[in-house]
């Protein structure tokens, strides 16, 4: 179902150093370049660390010819996870199945339109509890 936006999936980032989640909505699955591209740039130059992995299920659109470039340009490593085994990625598959969750019980709590997914909010999920202090500051 499309949001308001007209948003139609979900793009989460997970940092897996510092437990921080960012998520994205796209209206189409190739804007996820642009989001994973623009991602890396801000970390490494607000925090002065360089991103050494990306890890992805190996869909098409984290592996386009542009983003192969870049991550070879940034000296970033690309692992694929195991087609069709959600347990390998299981941080950022149970991350989006809680954030679906809490979005559609938040809608239907409050009655609204289920084209007002795309309107919630990403912080609640923030940084593991077992993770005191941000390890980029």
């Amino acid at each position: 179902m499309n949001s308001m936006g007209g948003s139609k999936y979900i793009l989460l980032i997970f940092d897996e150093a510092s437990g921080c989640m960012k998520g994205f909505c796209l209206r189409v699955k190739s804007e996820s370049e642009n989001y994973i591209t623009r991602y890396i740039k801000m970390v490494q130059a607000q925090f002065g660390k360089k991103v050494k992995l990306v890890r992805h299920d190996g869909a098409r659109e984290f592996a386009t010819n542009s983003l192969q470039e870049f991550y070879e340009d940034e000296g970033i490593e690309q692992q694929k996870t195991v087609p069709y085994a959600h347990q390998t990625n299981c941080t950022v598959e149970r991350a989006i199945r809680t954030i679906v969750t809490i979005g559609r019980s938040m809608l239907h709590h409050a009655k609204l339109e289920k084209c007002f997914w795309a309107v919630m909010n990403f912080r609640l999920l923030g940084p593991s509890a077992k993770r005191k202090v941000n390890i980029y500051l």
